[in-house]
């Protein structure tokens, strides 16, 4: 009996050691729990502290020295930057360094990127460059002189070309050699505005603008110059037609859809090889810039409550919009580089993310801006009278 009890007095105090340790881990794992959850906390306040933060100044990372821009434009080309003037082009990398240039002479030089490939055009003469970020890959010399030059990232080169009363689109290989044109003429089917080339160089989107009934109409059209278009008449797969509307600006996107900004608003168009029109949206107010990238269309327009001078809105490609901010800034320029909305006039700067978010509202204090790039989340390059720089946000 005695044995029975000892035994009895041992499990009881082995049952209260193993409640006390159970006690005690339980305790310890809900303290490292409970400063797991505090860490999160941290992160999550510290992630939302610095997705909202805005920046007011700058530090200056890096300088060219005795660099002439003046009298040059410049482009981001990728994750680099294209410098184009009246006596050749070159390729500037985040050093500011001159990675490759070409010498030529051009009167009135514009440019177009799409991805790793380029065309320098001289807009109202006859010659074009098309460029990739290696070097030059071919040239032409037009019949006619150049009104506007696309490019698509396979090298190919659309181009609208005036002839008095009538006009031309041309089509180019990358090596420069003539693959198409047609000849168009005001009253059919119009004076060609913009045009663009899909990324894949099989089809051109040209906008066209005529007088019908004394009615301004636009007429949007998709050449396709793949098999889809060899039994339509002068290649046109499908167009869309607007009433009392202007068609400025036509883009074609990395994925393949295609977007057109019209004086009431935007049409997004998909179809590898006979494009649709899937979203249409419209606007009361005048739109006075426009802005896109692969994924958002942006616009602005004079607000009419007057509490801010301008509104932004930014939508998605299905037409969504995304957001609203009313803006002061009297900006020159404004578009989207690297996921970041970029407004600048000569002095002043302001930066707002794609979620709305003022990142930078400041003055730049180098001389007069000609251009702002981002080339990484915090870092951008600055043309401006005094040269190019690299800078920090802070």
């Amino acid at each position: 009996m005695e044995r029975n009890k000892e035994k009895q007095s041992q499990s009881k105090s082995k049952g209260k050691k193993q409640t006390r340790q159970t006690r005690e881990q339980r305790r310890q794992l809900e303290m490292i729990l409970v400063g797991i959850l505090i860490l999160i906390v941290i992160i999550v306040i510290a992630v939302l502290v610095i997705h909202r933060r805005t920046y007011h100044n700058y530090s200056v990372l890096s300088s060219s020295k005795n660099e002439n821009v003046q009298a040059y434009g410049f482009v981001q080309f990728e994750d680099e930057i294209l410098k184009y003037g009246t006596d050749g082009v070159s390729l500037v990398n985040q050093k500011e360094e001159t990675v490759w240039s070409e010498d030529f002479q051009m009167t009135n030089p514009t440019v177009d990127v799409c991805e790793n490939m380029a065309v320098v055009a001289d807009k109202d003469a006859t010659s074009l460059y098309i460029l990739s970020k290696e070097k030059v890959v071919g040239t032409v010399q037009t019949s006619k002189p150049i009104l506007k030059a696309r490019v698509a990232r396979t090298g190919v080169v659309a181009a609208i070309l005036q002839d008095n009363d009538k006009t031309w689109v041309d089509f180019y290989a990358k090596d420069g050699s003539l693959i198409a044109e047609n000849q168009t003429r005001i009253d059919s089917p119009g004076y060609p505005v913009d045009i663009a080339v899909s990324p894949n160089g099989k089809i051109i989107m040209v906008s066209y603008l005529y007088v019908e009934d004394a009615q301004t109409t636009s007429y949007v059209a998709f050449y396709n110059f793949g098999d889809s278009g060899q039994s339509e008449i002068d290649n046109i797969v499908s167009g869309y037609t607007y009433k009392d509307v202007i068609v400025p600006q036509t883009i074609y996107l990395k994925d393949g859809s295609a977007l057109a900004f019209r004086d009431n608003g935007f049409s997004v168009y998909q179809g590898e090889n006979i494009p649709k029109e899937k979203k249409n949206v419209e606007m009361t107010s005048e739109i006075v810039s426009t802005f896109y990238n692969d994924n958002y269309a942006g616009v602005v327009f004079k607000d009419k409550d007057n509490n801010k001078n301008y509104v932004m809105r930014v939508y998605s490609l299905n037409g969504k919009m995304k957001f609203e901010k009313k803006f002061n800034i009297e900006y020159t320029q404004i578009k989207i580089s690297n996921e970041m909305i970029i407004m600048n006039n000569d002095t002043q700067v302001c930066m707002i993310d794609l979620n709305g978010n003022k990142k930078f509202d400041g003055n730049f204090g180098e001389g007069t801006i000609q251009g702002i790039f981002r080339i990484a989340s915090n870092r951008y390059m600055v043309v401006s009278e005094t040269g190019i720089k690299t800078i920090k946000l802070k």
